[in-house]
């Protein structure tokens, strides 16, 4: 049914281009979610996640060498859209915070 992407940019952590890219595959009534962690520009780690109606919550836990995130993607009820929450973590310092941010829509 299509691809969309997005990113969520880290301003505050150690490296700079430190950020999450999510790829969404819609396929009807599911969604396959690929997100990569990425630092100065390059992938960490990365996970997919496999949403529908069944399996409406995915948690994410990525880490890599001092720096982690952790949060969760939602499926929306009608299929039509992935929301985001959570966090990035540099050592100990919170370096983003996104709550409810839609990071894929159809």
């Amino acid at each position: 049914m299509g691809n969309v992407t997005s990113t969520i940019y880290s301003t505050t952590a150690k490296e700079p281009m430190t950020q999450l890219n999510f790829s969404t595959d819609f396929n009807g009534e599911s969604a396959v979610v690929k997100v990569d962690f990425l630092k100065s520009g390059s992938v960490v780690t990365s996970q997919s996640y496999n949403l529908d109606n069944a399996n409406r919550i995915a948690k994410i836990n990525l880490e890599a060498t001092d720096m982690k995130s952790e949060g969760t993607l939602t499926f929306a009820a009608e299929g039509n859209a992935i929301a985001y929450s959570g966090v990035g973590i540099w050592g100990n310092v919170t370096s983003f915070r996104a709550e409810n941010v839609a990071v894929a829509y159809r």
